[in-house]
């Protein structure tokens, strides 16, 4: 197996959120701001990608006002 990218989520919406957990044992890569269309698009902390390695997890809200998923915590589980 190798390490997955995410570059968005289909179904933004007002209150949204989206948790994610890497339950596998290869990296999940969340691409900031690439790919998938704008409003579906990933804000990573920094403007930068965030890594999930196995065991760790992610919580992304909706934000209209910026029109994309942005990251609101990390949690290593």
């Amino acid at each position: 197996d190798s390490s997955r990218d995410i570059t968005g989520f289909a179904g933004g919406a007002v209150g949204r959120r989206v948790w994610i957990y890497n339950g596998g044992t290869q990296n999940i890569v969340l691409k900031h701001k690439v790919t998938s269309t704008a409003a579906n698009q990933i804000c990573g902390r920094g403007n930068a990608d965030t890594t999930l390695t196995p065991g760790t997890g992610v919580h992304l809200i909706y934000s209209v006002v910026a029109g994309n998923f942005w990251i609101v915590a990390t949690d290593a589980l």
